[in-house]
């Protein structure tokens, strides 16, 4: 049989306008180091165990400093403090526990990298040429191989490290074509292709870098305006890629996004003066979590779609907070964020539960030991090669609301078949998934049948029905349904000569 295909698609609105709610009670905020000026430059991710792991800078004593609660408890020390060190620092946990850590050392100009992979921690200087090392984002892949983004100040460009072979090995020349390189934020891929999100200063927009064919290319995601300050960049578990970043010219917080194929930018928060010190996060189930700073109020704001729609609020309030955020949420959907106090010059944490009871842990401020002891060890067992990038998006909910049938007409030959996609989209383009479309013959039974009666779409938001011709000439009309939205196809049956 001969096959045709056509597009159903439906359009909805995943960027609405964010609902403003009070939840502060379901926040649970502590400081956690109050010893002089700490808490700018901070970072934090946590483990699989459910513990946070949180690098920050020590303005004070200048150096790098380092809060956790894997005990139980939240204690604080201090790692480097060899000159002053410790500013643009980056974090991530490995999945035996391991730390690794991105900073750089301000004394000496360098990009500087810190773990307890060994079971003691070390500091490793990585690139040392000439001012390099500022807006340093680090990831670890599956292999317990690390990977770093950061900024070369005295040529303005984009610099990468890795360890993956073994040795540290620098990539010179990711982007070099103006000022780019600020605001790096790196994620890795399953199959160790790296993803870096920018910003370019000679035409203020918003990039990304990926070595996921092979060899290294950029892409500019949004220009509109003066935007790409303070990115940051999350992967869901298929490989589909998130961004938060701030808009300048219009001081909103936006999200950029791969999910349904192609790059899609959208406004998330557009009250008042928001969206710097971003930070964005996604959860086992596909919901996306955003840490940012409020300017116009000078609190910590939050954001997600984790009900479905896109909500802020404000998480604390309490004097100037809210820069330097940093989010990571965990396996059961705890939310933890770190984040500076600009009036007292204090760490805090806030923490939202999951499915689980939040950790009420009493901070202490541990001296800076000999020897610090981590959490258990890994071993890097480097997996070199060219990165195959994993191109399968997890989609996000959105609510429907256009239906569109494309082409409007078919014609059929007697005993002829044509698939037919629906395709369910939010308005910004991206998938609505797990929705269910209802199809049937409403008149013309005799001349065509449409199957299944319902289908659901799937994580590319697409739904499949086959109308097939019976042996009779005449016309008959199949509608799809989803909720109170509809659209009717009319097919027209000929003879099969005709």
């Amino acid at each position: 049989m001969r096959k045709k295909q056509m597009g159903v698609m439906i359009c909805a609105i995943f960027f609405s306008l964010a609902v403003m709610i009070s939840q502060a009670s379901a926040w649970n905020i502590l400081t956690l180091d109050e010893t002089g000026d700490v808490g700018q430059f901070g970072a934090i991710t946590t483990g699989t165990s459910g513990a946070s792991y949180i690098s920050y800078y020590d303005n004070t004593n200048e150096d790098l400093k380092y809060a956790t609660n894997v005990s139980g408890t939240w204690t604080t020390q201090t790692l480097d403090n060899t000159g002053n060190v410790g500013r643009f620092t980056s974090i991530d946990v490995g999945t035996s526990g391991a730390l690794y850590i991105s900073y750089y050392d301000v004394t000496n100009e360098d990009l500087k990298y810190a773990t307890n992979v060994s079971g003691t921690w070390t500091y490793t200087m990585v690139n040392s040429n000439n001012k390099v090392g500022r807006f340093s984002g680090i990831k670890v892949g599956t292999s317990g191989a690390a990977y770093i983004s950061y900024y070369y100040d005295t040529a303005s460009d984009l610099r990468y490290a890795t360890n993956v072979t073994g040795s540290w090995v620098i990539t010179t020349d990711v982007d070099t074509v103006g000022l780019v390189g600020q605001y790096t934020s790196i994620v890795v891929g399953t199959s160790g292709a790296s993803y870096i999100s920018y910003y370019d200063e000679t035409n203020t927009d918003l990039k990304l870098a990926t070595n996921a064919s092979g060899t290294w290319t950029t892409e500019t995601l949004d220009s509109i305006g003066k935007v790409g300050q303070y990115t940051s960049i999350a992967m869901g578990t298929s490989g589909a890629l998130y961004i938060s970043y701030y808009d300048e010219t219009n001081e909103n917080l936006k999200l950029a996004t791969n999910v349904y194929g192609t790059w899609t930018t959208g406004t998330v928060d557009s009250t008042g003066n928001v969206g710097q010190y971003t930070s964005i996060a996604v959860g086992t189930s596909g919901a996306l979590y955003i840490s940012y700073y409020d300017v116009t109020n000078s609190n910590l704001k939050y954001a997600t779609n984790a009900s479905g729609a896109w909500t802020t609020e404000t998480v604390d309030s309490d004097d100037d907070v809210g820069q330097f955020s940093s989010i990571s949420v965990g396996l059961s959907g705890e939310v933890n964020i770190s984040y500076y106090d600009d009036t007292n010059k204090n760490l805090k944490y806030a923490f939202k539960s999951g499915t689980g009871v939040p950790p009420t842990p009493t901070p202490t401020v541990t001296p800076t030991p000999g020897t610090p002891t981590p959490t258990p060890t890994s071993t890097v067992t480097p997996t070199p090669g060219t990165p195959t990038p994993t191109p399968s998006p997890t989609p996000v909910p959105c609510k429907a609301k256009k239906l569109n049938v494309k082409p409007k007409s078919l014609k059929l030959s007697q005993g002829e078949d044509t698939e037919k996609t629906v395709i369910l989209t939010c308005k910004a383009g991206f998938p609505s998934v797990n929705q269910p479309v209802k199809a049937k013959v409403v008149s013309g039974k005799k001349f065509v049948t449409v199957s299944p009666a319902e289908a659901y779409t799937d994580e590319d938001g697409q739904a499949t029905f086959t109308i097939t011709a019976t042996e009779k000439k005449g016309t008959a009309v199949v509608r799809f349904k989803h909720k109170n939205l509809v659209g009717d196809v009319t097919v027209t049956v000929k003879k099969a000569t005709e």
